[in-house]
Formats: structure tokens, sequence, C-alpha cells
């Protein structure tokens, strides 16, 4: 008598074990944002307002076993948004607020159109 055995092997989708949370950062500060992922070496794709993130040196994207991370060295004005981690078949997304210091500020309104019109630099009191 023979016994056959069949096995079928089923691959689980990917899921998301640890979902992105959303932060509230000082600009100029370093900031990471962290998802987990169910498998280990799976690739992910990074987006900001819904388009593919540009990264440099200031803003890096790590993978490491299951986690996925990307960290902004000093966090800028304009990095404020929506971020988003993709797998193809699940995702996650976070919020990051960012406060500006004063100088940003300061700079914001001299930079600013209706200043510039009145302001002139070598040209106080004229």
């Amino acid at each position: 008598m023979h016994h056959c055995c069949f096995y079928l092997l089923v691959e689980l989708p990917v899921k998301l074990t640890k979902n992105l949370q959303n932060r509230t950062v000082q600009e100029l500060d370093s900031v990471t944002l962290e998802c987990e992922l169910s498998k280990p070496g799976q690739t992910v794709t990074w987006l900001y307002n819904g388009k593919p993130l540009k990264t440099d040196n200031r803003v890096i994207v790590k993978a490491s076993g299951k986690r996925h991370s990307l960290t902004f060295s000093k966090v800028l004005l304009e990095d404020m948004g929506e971020y988003t981690v993709n797998t193809g078949s699940v995702e996650s997304k976070s919020k990051l607020v960012v406060k500006g210091t004063l100088l940003s500020f300061l700079m914001s309104l001299i930079s600013a159109p209706y200043l510039t019109r009145y302001y002139q630099p070598g040209k106080i009191g004229r």
C-alpha cells in the first residue's frame, strides 16, 4: 500500500504589525517615522503628500528586518505633510507637523511680497 501526500503552501499577505504614528516636532529637530511588517525583507514605497518621496543626506530611508523607517536629520517647515508607507497590498499614513522657529517666522516676514515693496536694503528711511 502506497500513501501519497500533497502539501499546499500558501503565502500569507504582508500585514502591518506597527503603523506609522502622527508626529509633531520643532523645526531643525530630528524625527523618525517607523513601521513594522509581518515579514522581513519586504520592499516598501514611501510617499510624501501622495507623491514618491525624494531622499537625500537629510532624509534617509532604512529597512532592517521587519522594520522600515524614514528619518529626517533636520526637519524643515517644508517637510510638514502626510507620509505614506506602501507595501503594494497595505499602507500606513502619518501626519508630520513642524513647529517653526522664531528665525523662520521672521525670514518669512522679510520675504513676504507686501514687505519687499516697502523695504529695500540700503534705502531705509528714504
